[in-house]
């Protein structure tokens, strides 16, 4: 009757991988001594107890666990109570390991099923409390379960427990409730978000200043210019500048921060702290404008703009003025005007042209009078053309703007890069997009590469968080090893506070394992 008048739904799962259970029982030495002691369905030959159980999950097909059971029971030597003319009573103990196997596995009833029979079997010492001797027992089993909730279960279930040695063979019945420990996972607002205090989107556990608000790329502390560096580390917190240069820009490219040149604006020698060499600093009279370009100097001298563009306004800051520019929002070379690409080029990509792959070369075809022989009039040949000329091809070396493909067509790399859960190893199909980045970034040197690593909500925010970050690093790592500058590479993980599909099917929380590769 027990064991028909409760179902049963799987205990632990992939999510929730402990379980705890407490099952008031009935054990008895007596019920299978028909002749003696009367039968299984004599209530008189059962005795009370409570047994504990924690199991933890394995596989879709095992759990392995460790029960206990505490009862009072009549000892099954007979000796009498002459007091009460009852059979003497003592405490009894027992506790064994168990592997359980669960046949809601996929292969007898399905992985979500209501019903989900199980199996158990496993081995044990037990003890009456007045008793010095022990016994080893193996228990075989088998139960049924039902849920209640979200993470809890009835479960019941009947173990025959075979005495190996010093242990007489007993019946133990038991029904109880089963605990799952954590949640399913089946939905992200099912776990509460960890504390943020400041509310950036850092959680105060990893924040450096959980009373600030700030980025993850600079530990959860202010960064006002968002280029990664604190603000109270950057010399130059209100210009977007480069890790390896304070966080300032460096106008002329001499390899001097705009901070620490004392000519910001002119090529010069780290040894004549930044000037032209015989040079000083730029003295600046007359700047209407003032862009730190002299009035007789600049082209522009009432509108603010930036030295390599002689003064003039450039908003896409490929050196070239606005008013000169034809792409003024697109970088470009001066032999394009200001574009990318040529006329042509800019042509195809207006109509929807996509040049991912990389050009190396191109074929210039010219048409040259025959040196062999001099027609005055034109000749056929026997195929019927007329020949006035022969023609020969040239391969001539292109020049291929690396820095310009990586504005035009950085979507191509920013594709989010995919992990397998509870991994931080890329991916041979990874590994090839990295390595084309890698050499972008090595050819162009001029921009810089933010790593964003994220997590599902499975497991722990403070595992997630770590895992997230190990995974920016190996991607940080494998494009330095492919010879990228470490210089143009900042990394940063955000756990799992920054999903992007909800975490309810395996599907969804494979999107949420990514790296996401800004290109700034």
């Amino acid at each position: 009757m027990l064991l028909c008048g409760v179902l049963v739904a799987h205990a632990q799962t992939q999510e929730s991988k402990w379980g705890l259970g407490v099952y008031p029982s009935s054990l008895s030495f007596y019920a299978l001594d028909s002749i003696d002691r009367g039968s299984l369905t004599d209530a008189a030959n059962y005795e009370p107890g409570v047994r504990f159980s924690i199991a933890r999950y394995l596989n879709a097909s095992f759990d392995l666990g460790l029960d206990g059971t505490l009862a009072v029971i009549r000892h099954p030597s007979g000796e009498s109570n002459n007091e009460n003319e009852k059979l003497h009573r003592d405490n009894f103990y027992d506790g064994n390991i168990f592997l359980k196997y669960k046949l809601n596995n996929g292969y007898f009833f399905g992985k979500k099923s209501f019903f989900a029979p199980f199996l158990k079997a496993g081995v044990g010492p037990n003890k009456y409390a007045a008793d010095s001797l022990s016994g080893v027992f193996v228990p075989l089993g088998a139960g049924l379960s039902i849920r209640l909730g979200k993470s809890a279960f009835l479960t019941a279930e009947t173990n025959y427990k075979y005495g190996a040695s010093n242990s007489p063979n007993y019946l133990h019945h038991s029904i109880g409730v089963n605990i799952n420990l954590g949640t399913t996972g089946r939905n992200i607002r099912l776990r509460k978000k960890p504390a943020d205090s400041d509310r950036d989107g850092v959680p105060d556990f990893t924040d450096k200043c959980p009373d600030l608000e700030g980025d993850a790329l600079t530990g959860g502390c202010p960064d006002a210019d968002n280029d990664g560096i604190l603000d109270d580390m950057d010399k130059c917190p209100n210009t977007k500048g480069y890790a390896n240069l304070g966080g300032c820009l460096d106008r002329d490219n001499d390899g001097l921060s705009d901070v620490d040149d004392r000519c910001p604006d002119a090529f010069g020698e780290a040894d004549n702290d930044g000037c032209p060499t015989g040079g000083g600093t730029i003295s600046v009279v007359n700047d209407a404008d003032k862009d730190k370009i002299p009035d007789e100097m600049d082209k522009c001298p009432n509108t603010k703009g930036t030295f390599t563009a002689n003064g003039c306004p450039d908003g896409d800051g490929d050196g070239i003025a606005d008013k000169e520019d034809k792409c003024p929002a697109k970088y470009g070379k001066v032999e394009y005007n200001g574009c990318p690409y040529d006329a042509a080029g800019m042509e195809r990509l207006a109509k929807g042209f996509d040049p991912t792959k990389e050009p190396t070369k191109r074929v210039v075809t010219k048409t040259v009078p025959s040196t062999s022989t001099t027609l005055a009039t034109p000749v056929a040949d026997n195929s019927g053309l007329s020949v006035t000329s022969v023609s020969r091809t040239e391969i001539v070396n292109a020049e291929f703007d690396y820095c310009a493909y990586f504005d035009e067509f950085r979507s191509e790399f920013e594709q989010g890069i995919l992990f397998d859960s509870g991994s931080a190893a890329l991916t041979g199909s990874t590994q090839k997009v990295l390595n084309r980045l890698a050499k972008f970034i090595k050819k162009c040197g001029q921009r810089s590469v933010l790593i964003k690593a994220h997590t599902d909500n499975v497991g722990n925010e403070a595992k997630n968080q770590k895992l997230s970050e190990q995974r920016a690093e190996a991607v940080k790592n494998y494009l330095v090893g492919k010879g990228a500058d470490a210089n143009l590479l900042q990394s940063v993980g955000y756990g799992s506070m920054q999903p992007i599909a909800p975490n309810d099917t395996p599907e969804n929380k494979a999107k949420n394992r990514r790296v996401e590769l800004e290109i700034r």
